[in-house]
């Protein structure tokens, strides 16, 4: 389990690795992002995370927006026992490396012994322990916030249509968490600035300098009666 920043810098990074080739046309799918295959370069304080392995990557056929299902089981999206990938099953694999980050466990409980030597063997896996969505990290974590929370289940959200689509929009929603607190202040700025109307705050303050100035100009003028 790592610090939540320190979590997020990590997946900010995966999602750069990945944006370029979800950018191609057509897009090119990594097929198997997992922890093995994310190089960690840690200088001083700085930790800087780059994908690596594209062996089993593959262009989205261009007009049946598929391809043959590969990668790992345990980071494997659902969507693979239909022979069906695109851009957001990568965003599910990265959702499930997250997850793990984020709350030290792997979001599904995978039966122990379970034998996967066969397809059939690995498509009852997968159905069962990707039909749900798994249990918000808070669970695990308590310091994680219910707005981390929604950005970790929707990029494991078991229907691939209502996942992030791509690795920049998976990127964008964690920056947006990132700088949320600052966004907030800003537009509370902003309100008081552009305000037609004085708000309670600015009321307050011009009667606090009303009052200043006459204490102020009475005390101006009794120092001249005695000089």
């Amino acid at each position: 389990q790592l610090e939540i920043n320190i979590a997020l810098n990590i997946m900010r990074d995966i999602c750069l690795g990945l944006v370029q080739a979800h950018k191609l046309n057509p897009p090119l799918v990594h097929r198997d992002v997992k922890p093995h295959n994310i190089l960690l370069e840690i200088t001083g304080n700085k930790i800087e995370a780059k994908v690596s392995d594209f062996g089993v990557a593959k262009h989205l056929d261009p007009v049946t927006r598929v391809t043959e299902a590969a990668g790992t089981i345990a980071f494997m999206p659902p969507e693979v026992i239909s022979n069906y990938e695109n851009t957001a099953s990568d965003i599910y694999s990265a959702g499930i490396i997250l997850y793990m980050m984020l709350t030290g466990v792997f979001p599904f409980i995978i039966p122990k012994d379970y034998q996967t030597t066969t397809e059939e063997d690995i498509e009852n896996l997968i159905k069962l322990t990707r039909t749900d969505s798994p249990k918000p990290p808070s669970n695990y974590n308590q310091d994680i916030p219910k707005e981390l929370d929604k950005i970790a289940l929707k990029a494991l959200n078991p229907d691939i249509n209502h996942r992030y689509q791509d690795a920049e929009e998976f990127m964008k929603a964690i920056e947006n968490y990132e700088n949320a607190p600052l966004t907030a202040f800003m537009a509370g700025a902003d309100m008081i600035l552009l305000c037609d109307q004085p708000s309670e705050i600015e009321k307050n303050f011009e009667e606090f300098k009303n009052e200043y100035y006459k204490q102020k100009i009475s005390e101006d003028r009794l120092k001249q009666s005695f000089e």
